[in-house]
């Protein structure tokens, strides 16, 4: 037997980090949104540009120039019909999106290669074209760290160097200019991703805050709402049933008299940790109720597996060996557990299956505690409150 470790942390999922799947699934719907209107713009400003030079730079070039952005917009809208299911299809689409994003600003950093070297005014308007053609695309990357300063880079280098390369004061000097706009656009574009994330991170936050019990770290009663009303709607459609656990932590009351409210508050987290160690599926869901009660969510789930499901975190919670010298299982901290079962019928509401795992839980607690009860409001079932498990006689 030991006691729960004071000061130990509460081990909460990070907020916004790399691959968070909820910052993937922001970028995503943000690149989505952006996904039709950014390709199709620069994809007439590529048609302007291509008609306004038509007479000066060799077709062949300007030609196979044009062809290139237009098959790459196609690619990037054929991307839209892609909607992944999966974080790592997230992803992957992400990379994809900004990866031909980039390809794009380089093919605007291309397009003053095909300027003969004579025509000075053609060469300028290439490289600004591409230069704002890279700052407009700003708000679509904006949201995804770096992708705009890889855009940037791709479409302004290629005019620097164009510059540049044969030695010229003139070259030299457009050159410089375009390189200072480069480390302007860097700059800028750096800074306007970190402001997005920063706001998106704490937008999260948030929300995490409003649906997590802060002691914990498990949802909080409002998340447990959510979830169950989902799970109700779920399983009328389906047809499928629906199972809920009341847990009460046994002689907590006492616990908290005998070794303070700190230690109690480090129970808690342990209990909880041990709660969330017991759900094996995404669809599973485990919360705090309130006080030293939680709730387990199973969807999809009939009253044999429910009731397996409790008796095995019953047992965990009992084999966790906490300390409790008043506790009803010889000096451990035991747990007791009402569970109840139905399929939804139109008409009832979800706080029936909540009423029903109360009175079971309050079964389990008259005889005896440390114990399961059940409840079974399937077709066929007992509607009365059953003695699952005697964890102790």
């Amino acid at each position: 037997m030991r006691m729960p470790r004071l000061g130990g942390r509460n081990r909460n999922p990070s907020l916004g980090t790399v691959g968070d799947p909820r910052i993937l699934e922001f970028q995503y719907q943000h690149l989505h949104a952006h996904g039709l209107i950014y390709p199709l713009n620069s994809l007439i400003v590529a048609g302007l540009y291509a008609f306004i030079v038509r007479r000066d730079v060799p077709v062949p070039g300007l030609g196979a120039w044009l062809c290139a952005m237009v098959l790459l917009t196609a690619v990037r809208w054929s991307l839209l019909l892609w909607r992944p299911s999966r974080v790592d299809g997230v992803r992957r689409w992400i990379r994809l999106s900004v990866g031909f994003s980039v390809g794009s600003g380089l093919l605007w950093g291309l397009a003053i290669w095909i300027v003969p070297r004579t025509d000075l005014q053609w060469q300028v308007l290439a490289a600004a074209s591409a230069a704002l053609m890279a700052m407009g695309a700003l708000p679509s990357l904006g949201m995804v760290h770096r992708a705009h300063v890889a855009l940037a880079v791709g479409a302004v280098v290629p005019p620097i160097w164009y510059f540049v390369s044969p030695g010229t004061t003139e070259g030299l000097l457009l050159g410089l200019l375009l390189a200072g706009y480069l480390l302007n656009m860097v700059y800028a574009g750096r800074l306007v991703s970190s402001t997005l994330l920063s706001s998106l991170h704490k937008r999260l936050a948030d929300q995490q805050l409003a649906h997590e019990d802060a002691l914990t770290g498990l949802p909080n009663r409002r998340q447990f709402d959510i979830a169950l009303d989902q799970a109700w709607h779920q399983a009328l459609r389906t047809e499928t049933p629906l199972s809920l656990l009341m847990m009460d932590l046994d002689a907590f009351k006492d616990y908290n008299d005998r070794y303070g409210h700190l230690q109690g508050d480090e129970c808690l987290r342990q209990v909880a940790r041990v709660l969330r160690a017991t759900m094996r599926r995404e669809t599973d869901l485990v919360a705090r109720w309130g006080g030293e009660e939680f709730v387990c969510l199973l969807p999809a789930t009939d009253a044999r597996g429910g009731r397996s499901r409790a008796e095995e975190i019953r047992k965990a919670i009992e084999d966790e060996g906490i300390l409790h010298a008043g506790g009803p299982a010889g000096g451990v901290l035991t747990i007791s557990i009402g569970g109840a079962t139905l399929v939804p019928r139109p008409g009832q509401t979800r706080f029936l299956l909540i009423e029903a795992a109360d009175q079971a839980l309050y079964e389990a607690k008259r005889e005896g505690r440390n114990r399961v009860a059940w409840m079974d409001l399937t077709p066929g079932g007992a509607h009365v409150p059953t003695l699952v498990r005697a964890g102790c006689e």
